[in-house]
């Protein structure tokens, strides 16, 4: 079985809640009306390398483009060109080659020979512009990425024009990293600073896998369903994966699917999923996980050797999906910052949540000051589907089921413990009371056996002191 934290384990959370039902309320004036700006329809594209470059400053170039890609629009897949299988190209209707090994000198003569009569759009970028023998002819020309986060920049503005899309992208905000270990009380401050300053937000939570008849899942779901009504939008973060599956059927699909249906009854509208790169290309992450969503965050791989399990060369497609930039990076993070109204691709200014009022202070600060007019998510389309429940968000608007979001915030403290759960506390507090009789035992037979000692040696002295007189 896959080994996916956060598991069992959960310590109550504490949830202020209000006194009555609260409707989702419009986007603020400050937000800016986020409509897509990525193609409508799926565009599958094939992206060719010659060499990952591994080694070398321009190793993640690949997978960067990609993510690029898939916000544009593309339903992508990305393979080797030594690897090309005859016929393939005729499934797709853009090409992208991306050279990063000038040492190479000739490409699959089958390729050389179908592009000859391939009807699509073909991008090279890196190598020579003109055309070489034994090499594809190129149509469009730009520079390969080198590494940095201006080539980077270049490139994506380049796919932008490639794509035939218009202007430019959105920028939205991502908080990532609550879970139900997190202070709930911070996140309450936070979107309450942040709805404040009419700044809307996206927050990253991470799933619970079990126990979700306790009470604790149940104020997570409350914590989450707060930040609702404060301009706030939840995303279901994927699981952190540490271990591979071992045998037998994996949970993960039943597991999320009952983490969604929990939250969703609890008035919490999960309106996307955020996760590292190789999710989208592995069959069974894609399939198990990611499949009851359309819409998507990407971050970027955090290491170099993901724990794939059925990995493909293919990535899921999504019909909206964000490009993750974080300080993680800081080029890349300075670089937005610089020139945040021109970034070519929708993408989330994502960081982590504050794990103290000091930390929080500075992320509140750090988005006050952001140069940028930050887009509202749930003017983009999304939809969330589980067996039992939908949700979905359009123009503004957000549903469950069909009926308008709202929050039920109950009575302080939370629901009451349900019949199993008070079992379970009245067979411990039986256990107590056991500990606490056997005590009472032990302490009266300790207390006789003095007074049986004090009258033995009152009695010895009392038998001592005749024998001395005498």
């Amino acid at each position: 079985m896959t080994m996916i934290l956060p598991k069992i384990l959960l310590r109550p959370l504490l949830i202020l809640a209000a006194a009555s039902c609260i409707w989702l309320p419009g986007p603020s004036p400050v937000a800016a009306a986020a409509q897509p700006t990525a193609s409508t329809e799926e565009i599958p594209v094939l992206l060719l390398y010659d060499s990952l470059a591994i080694g070398t400053p321009r190793a993640k170039e690949t997978a960067a483009l990609s993510r690029l890609l898939m916000t544009m629009g593309a339903k992508v897949t990305v393979e080797p060109i030594s690897a090309y299988r005859p016929g393939t190209l005729a499934n797709y209707k853009r090409l992208l080659v991306l050279r990063l090994d000038p040492a190479i000198e000739h490409d699959a003569p089958e390729l050389v020979e179908e592009l000859e009569s391939f009807p699509g759009s073909v991008l090279q970028l890196g190598g020579a512009p003109q055309a070489e023998a034994g090499k594809l002819p190129s149509r469009q020309y730009g520079p390969a990425p080198q590494g940095g986060a201006a080539g980077r920049l270049a490139a994506a503005r380049l796919l932008r024009e490639w794509m035939g899309l218009p202007g430019h992208g959105q920028l939205y905000v991502l908080v990532r990293g609550f879970t139900p270990y997190s202070d709930s009380t911070l996140l309450r401050s936070m979107a309450d600073e942040l709805y404040a300053a009419g700044i809307p937000f996206m927050l990253g939570a991470r799933p619970v896998l079990d126990n979700l008849q306790f009470p604790a899942a149940k104020r997570y779901a409350e914590a989450l369903r707060y930040i609702q009504p404060r301009q706030g939008s939840v995303l279901m973060e994927a699981p952190a994966v540490f271990g591979p599956i071992v045998g037998g059927a994996d949970p993960l699909q039943r597991q999320i699917s009952a983490f969604l249906d929990m939250i969703m009854e609890a008035g919490v509208a999960p309106l996307g999923i955020a996760a590292e790169q190789y999710w989208s290309f592995d069959r069974h992450y894609s399939r198990e996980g990611m499949g009851f969503f359309d819409s998507l965050v990407l971050y970027a791989d955090h290491t170099d050797t993901p724990m794939y399990q059925e990995r493909s060369t293919e990535a899921a497609y999504f019909q909206s999906a964000l490009y993750s930039i974080s300080p993680d990076f800081p080029d890349e993070w300075e670089m937005l910052r610089s020139s945040p109204s021109s970034y070519p691709a929708d993408a989330a200014v994502t960081l982590d949540f504050p794990e103290s009022q000091d930390e929080l202070d500075i992320l509140v600060k750090e988005l006050k000051a952001y140069p940028a007019v930050f887009a509202d998510y749930r003017q983009r389309e999304h939809t969330t589907r589980t067996a039992g429940y939908t949700a979905s968000a359009q123009a503004g608007k957000v549903t469950i089921n069909g009926a308008p979001l709202a929050l039920d915030t109950g009575e302080a403290g939370g629901d009451e413990p349900d019949e199993d759960y008070l079992y379970v506390e009245r067979e411990k507090a039986s256990f107590k009371g056991f500990f606490q009789a056997q005590n009472r035992i032990f302490l009266t037979v300790v207390v006789a056996a003095l007074v049986v000692l004090t009258l033995f040696i009152a009695a010895g002295r009392r038998l001592y002191r005749r024998k001395f007189l005498k």
